[in-house]
C-alpha cells in the first residue's frame, strides 16, 4: 500500500502507528504530517497527531521538537485521558532536558485536572512517571511509595506489561536508599522480564555489583552493556553512555590501573555536563578528586576487565562523539544510517553477526572526516584538491581506528562504504562484484538516511532518490528490497529485526 492509496484519516493512522512500531520514523512523520494537513477541520484530531508526531520526535532523540508539537497539542481540543498522556509526555522530556521542578509542575497540575477519572493502569503508569519525577526533585522516600502505588494499582488489574520498567526504577531507588538486597532482587526482576534487555537496567544492575564489592558480576554488566551501545541501531542518550563510563572507570579503578580509570570518569563527567545533571557531574567530580589523591595508592581486586578492553572502549567512543562534531545534523545522520542499514540487513536475512557489524561500521564509516580541514568536509568540491583529500577519508578512519580491534569485515564495511557499484566511487574506485553486498546494504541505508536527515527530505521523496542512483551506487536488487521494506512497515508485515 502506498500514500496515495490512503483515503481515510484512520488508514493513515493505522499505516502511522505501524511504521513506528517498525522503528520506520522518518516513514511515519511524511504520513502523520499529511495527516495534519488533511484534518485542518478536526481539532481534536489534530491534537491526537500532534502528539504522535511529538512521540516519533522523542523517539530520534530531538527532545526540543518533540516539545513544540506536545505545547501545540496541549493548546488544542483534546480528551481528558489524551490530554494527561500529552501532560506526561511533556512532564518526561522537560525531566531529560534537566528541567526536573517543571516537570514536577506539569505533572501536579495534570493529576488536578484529570486525575480523578482515571482507570486503574492508567493511574499505574502515572504514578510511575510521577514517581520518576519526585526521585529527580530530591523526594526519595515520597517517591518510592507512588512507585510501590504503580505496581499495585497495575498489578490489581493483572497487567504485567510495564513490570520491566516498574521493577528497574523500584530496584533504582532502593539502591540509592540503602536497601541492597531489595534492591538486587528488583534489579534482576526487571532484566529478567525484559525481552530487549534496558541498557539503563543493566547499568543500574551493574552500579549495585560494585556497591557490593562483586567486580566479576559487574564486568559481566559491563561488557553486555559496552556492546550494546556499539552494536545499537540507534545512539543511546548521553546520561545512558555516561553511567557505562563511570560504571567502566570504577571497574578500571578496581584492578589498580588508576590513571585510565580517571581518564573514563573524564569522559563520564563530560557527558553529564553536556546534558545539564550538574548533580551526576559533582559527584563524578568528587570521585576524580578522591582518586587523583590516590593514585599510588590503589589496591586491586579481582575482575576480568583488561586494560585493553577499557582503551578500545573510550577509543570508539571518541570516534563517535568526534564524527558528531564535525556537523551538527551527523549524530542525527548516524542515528538514522546505522537505523536503516540495520533493518535493510535483517530484511534481505543476512545472518545475524553481519548485521550487527553493519550497524558498528555505520557509526564508525566517516570517522577519518575528522582528521580534515573543517571547509574540506564542508565543501568538499571547492576545489580538485580539496575534493581528493575528502575522497581519502574512508581509508584514514581505518587509520585511525586501527588499533580498535575491528573486525575485518568491519573494516571492509567502513573502506568500501563510498565506493559505487559502476566504478564512479571513491577511494580505490572499486566497482561489480569487488563491493559485497553488506557493503551495498550499508551505501543504500546512507542515501535514504542522507535525504530525510540532511537534506530534509520526505520519506516518500527519499525513496526516488534511492531509486535513481539503483543499478548504479548499490543493485537494482538491493535498492528495491529498500523500497518493499517499508511496504512491509506499511501493510503490517512483521518487524525486519535479527
Amino acid at each position: 500500500m502506498t500514500l496515495d492509496k490512503l483515503t481515510t484519516m484512520q488508514e493513515i493512522t493505522d499505516v502511522g502507528n505501524r511504521w513506528v512500531q517498525h522503528r520506520m520514523y522518518h516513514a511515519a512523520l511524511e504520513v502523520f504530517y499529511l495527516q495534519l494537513k488533511q484534518g485542518r477541520d478536526n481539532p481534536a484530531w489534530q491534537g491526537d497527531l500532534l502528539l504522535e508526531i511529538g512521540r516519533i520526535h522523542v523517539l530520534l532523540g530531538q527532545d526540543a521538537t518533540a516539545l513544540y508539537f506536545f505545547h501545540q497539542a496541549l493548546e488544542s481540543h483534546l480528551a481528558p485521558a489524551v490530554a494527561l498522556k500529552g501532560a506526561m509526555l511533556l512532564a518526561l522530556v522537560n525531566l531529560r532536558l534537566g528541567n526536573a521542578d517543571l516537570a514536577y509542575r506539569l505533572m501536579t497540575e495534570a493529576y488536578d485536572r484529570f486525575g480523578k477519572d482515571l482507570m486503574p493502569w492508567q493511574a499505574g503508569v502515572f504514578y510511575n512517571n510521577l514517581a520518576l519525577i519526585q526521585y529527580a526533585n530530591g523526594f526519595s522516600r515520597q517517591a518510592l511509595q507512588t512507585q510501590y502505588q504503580a505496581i499495585t494499582l497495575l498489578h490489581s488489574v493483572n497487567n504485567h506489561q510495564f513490570d520491566s520498567q516498574l521493577y528497574h526504577t523500584l530496584g533504582t531507588f532502593l539502591m540509592e536508599l540503602g536497601d541492597l538486597p531489595v534492591a538486587k532482587r528488583s534489579l534482576r526482576r526487571a532484566t529478567a522480564t525484559d525481552p530487549n534487555e534496558s541498557l539503563s537496567a543493566l547499568l543500574d544492575l551493574g552500579r549495585l555489583y560494585i556497591l557490593t564489592k562483586s567486580p566479576l558480576r559487574a564486568t559481566v554488566i559491563a561488557r553486555r552493556a559496552a556492546d550494546r551501545v556499539w552494536s545499537s541501531v540507534m545512539e543511546f542518550t548521553r546520561e545512558e553512555v555516561a553511567r557505562l563510563c563511570r560504571m567502566i572507570a570504577h571497574l578500571t579503578s578496581s584492578v589498580g590501573d588508576l590513571p585510565l580509570a580517571l581518564q573514563a570518569l573524564e569522559k563520564s563527567q563530560l557527558l553529564f555536563g553536556q546534558m545539564g545533571a550538574w548533580q551526576e557531574w559533582q559527584q563524578t567530580l568528587h570521585t576524580q578528586e578522591v582518586w587523583t589523591k590516590q593514585l599510588d595508592k590503589s589496591h586491586p581486586l579481582e575482575t576480568s576487565l583488561t586494560t585493553h578492553e577499557v582503551h578500545r572502549f573510550l577509543m570508539i567512543l571518541d570516534a563517535i562523539h568526534a564524527q558528531q562534531v564535525v556537523n551538527p545534523q551527523f549524530a542525527r545522520e548516524l542515528d538514522a544510517r546505522a537505523l536503516y542499514a540495520h533493518m535493510l540487513a535483517c530484511h534481505i536475512k543476512l545472518p545475524t553477526p553481519t548485521c550487527v557489524k553493519i550497524a558498528v561500521a555505520a557509526r564508525m564509516a566517516d570517522y577519518g572526516l575528522t582528521a580534515l580541514d573543517p571547509q574540506t568536509v564542508t565543501q568538499p568540491e571547492r576545489s580538485s584538491q580539496a575534493w581528493q583529500s575528502y575522497q581519502q577519508h574512508p581509508l584514514l578512519s581505518l587509520q585511525l581506528l586501527a588499533s580498535a580491534g575491528l573486525s575485518q569485515e568491519v573494516q571492509d564495511l567502513i573502506a568500501n562504504h563510498h565506493e559505487w557499484l559502476d566504478g564512479s566511487g571513491y577511494p580505490l574506485g572499486k566497482s561489480g562484484d569487488d563491493i559485497s553486498v553488506a557493503s551495498q546494504v550499508l551505501a543504500a541505508a546512507e542515501t535514504y538516511a542522507q535525504a530525510v536527515v540532511t537534506q530534509r527530505q520526505a520519506h516518500s521523496r527519499a525513496l526516488r532518490q534511492v531509486s535513481d542512483v539503483s543499478g548504479r551506487r548499490f543493485s537494482n536488487e538491493i535498492g528495491l528490497a529498500l523500497v518493499t521494506m517499508f511496504q512491509g512497515g506499511c501493510n503490517n508485515g512483521e518487524k525486519n529485526e535479527c
